[in-house]
């Protein structure tokens, strides 16, 4: 029987302060879209629970769950935006490829 705790570990711990970068550098800072999108992709490239992401970006399970939302809807309605998620993606799979950290971010 396999032990979990073990198969947790040998998964790569996401880096949230490189996808709300790149997020950032992608839509600019003061997008209304940074941090949903942020969360979003946080949830979909890793293996956190809404609790954990919601620590990092001090909301509570339900916001982080509600920002999901807002931003799949955000993202239907917009070919634009969902071409730049992807782009976001894209580069936060590369970066966690190669090894390097964010230059700059802000816990929010």
């Amino acid at each position: 029987m396999r032990n979990k705790e073990h198969l947790g570990e040998k998964r790569k711990k996401p880096d949230l302060p490189l996808i709300l970068s790149v997020s950032e550098r992608v839509l600019g800072a003061r997008n209304k879209f940074v941090v949903p999108i942020a969360i979003l992709i946080s949830q979909k490239s890793t293996v956190l629970k809404l609790r954990e992401i919601g620590d990092f970006f001090s909301l509570s399970m339900s916001g982080v769950s509600n920002a999901c939302r807002r931003a799949r809807a955000a993202i239907a309605g917009n070919a634009s935006l969902a071409n730049a998620v992807e782009g976001i993606e894209q580069e936060v799979a590369k970066t966690e490829q190669e090894g390097v950290k964010p230059t700059f971010c802000c816990k929010r």
